[in-house]
């Protein structure tokens, strides 16, 4: 039996460990849970994932109730929003912003 993935998945709402994910412009929202491995994963955040983030992912069959379930997999990168530049001690910084 072969997994069905989603892809570029728009992230509507964050409650907890529980996203609301829509495929835009329309507006079917479904909950999704993020990847154990993919939390984990060499990063100090605590959560990774924002309103705006697109996503992907797979359905898992359900549970108790028999609905699919949907698992965030992969977190696409966010459009760079260019450089930005600050002064410290009189010296010009610049960083990326992600």
């Amino acid at each position: 039996m072969e997994q069905q993935t989603f892809e570029n998945a728009t992230v509507v709402k964050q409650t907890g460990s529980l996203y609301r994910l829509t495929f835009l412009p329309g507006w079917d929202p479904f909950t999704a849970v993020l990847s154990g491995k993919l939390r984990l994963k060499g990063s100090k955040l605590t959560n990774p994932i924002t309103v705006g983030d697109k996503v992907s992912g797979h359905w898992q069959p359900g549970g108790k109730k028999q609905q699919k379930e949907a698992i965030i997999t992969e977190i696409h990168p966010r459009p760079g929003l260019g450089l930005c530049y600050f002064k410290c001690n009189g010296t010009t910084n610049t960083f990326s912003v992600y």
